[in-house]
């Protein structure tokens, strides 16, 4: 069971996602550019950038993405 959770204002919003164990994930975050992006595990960054989606490669465990 893949869980999200979104919480935002204006200025800012968060999703925080999780991964079951033994599994893989492609995360798609809307944001206006990839820069605006921000992963709770720091050496997480977008593999890519396409119609208003930053796209994360990830394995399981618990993220949190903040878009400013």
């Amino acid at each position: 069971e893949i869980t999200t959770r979104l919480v935002g204002s204006e200025m800012c919003k968060e999703t925080d996602v999780t991964i079951p164990a033994n599994t893989t994930a492609e995360i798609f975050v809307p944001a206006p550019d990839a820069e605006s992006v921000a992963s709770s595990d720091p050496s997480l960054k977008p593999s890519s950038f396409t119609d208003g989606y930053a796209k994360f490669d990830v394995g399981s465990g618990t993220y949190r993405f903040t878009v400013k």
